[in-house]
């Protein structure tokens, strides 16, 4: 497992317009806030971290950038369109897709099926299935692609969900605890797939309790605590950062 940092610089204080910019988001349930004031950019190319306590509001601001909830202050920006207020395919549309902190694969479609409905707009029957198969190959599904996807393992499922991420070719892809649950080596062979797709170009953005991968992996990231950002920076600054400290062993 290599350190991506030590590569090429896609933090978000390398100079470059960010690709995503979060300014000041808020997200009320009731009289809980979720999310408060929340602001946070994403480099481009970068593997961007967002870690914190259980919660603190990760998915929930995941769910705000992806349109599954909606806002209720501030706005967010994907590709200098602000993107708070769009429907989930419309924000998929513009190249930003997604995967769960449950997987959500199409249990009673085969493997090969859950890659096809998560094509691009537009694209034609060859060149679905050439991509498709060219993911399976990649993920190691190849030989389950007509198994349904309910039939498969909880590893072999996050691997489909994921694949079935990168079928459209995004700019952006968020993985919502892409290592939990899952044994050593599947981990390393999905920070092998984030690292290659991240030097073809893609974008991450993850969440994970897995400290030493999200260390290791990430080029920049942010901690939440009760809502909030409470620290951000290099892995090297996040671990000795007092107030993460805190939010992590201090109660």
């Amino acid at each position: 497992m290599t350190d991506a940092a030590t590569t090429t610089d896609h933090s978000v204080d390398d100079g470059s317009e960010p690709i995503l910019r979060v300014e000041n988001i808020s997200k009320l349930f009731g009289g809980v806030h979720a999310v408060e004031r929340c602001s946070m950019k994403v480099g481009r190319g970068s593997i961007t971290g967002l870690i914190g306590p259980n919660g603190s509001g990760k998915t929930t601001l995941f769910n705000v950038l992806t349109g599954m909830t909606q806002s209720d202050d501030g706005g967010a920006y994907f590709l200098n369109r602000k993107i708070n207020g769009l429907k989930p395919h419309a924000i998929f549309n513009l190249g930003m897709s997604r995967t769960f902190q449950i997987t959500r694969v199409f249990k009673k479609m085969t493997v090969m099926e859950n890659l096809r409905v998560a094509a691009a707009h537009g694209a034609g029957g060859e060149d679905i299935l050439e991509r498709a198969e060219e993911l399976l190959r990649l993920f190691n599904l190849w030989d389950l692609h007509d198994r349904y996807a309910e039939d498969l393992s909880y590893g072999q499922q996050k691997l489909l969900e994921f694949a079935r991420a990168l079928m459209p070719d995004p700019v952006m892809v968020m993985l919502d605890e892409p290592f939990a649950g899952v044994n050593r080596v599947m981990a390393g062979k999905l920070v092998e797939l984030i690292q290659r797709f991240q030097s073809q170009g893609t974008t991450f953005f993850l969440i994970d309790h897995e400290m030493k991968i999200v260390m290791d992996v990430c080029e920049w990231i942010y901690v939440m605590d009760f809502g909030e950002v409470i620290a951000k920076g290099r892995p090297q600054l996040i671990r000795e950062n007092p107030k993460v400290l805190e939010a992590y062993f201090g109660r």
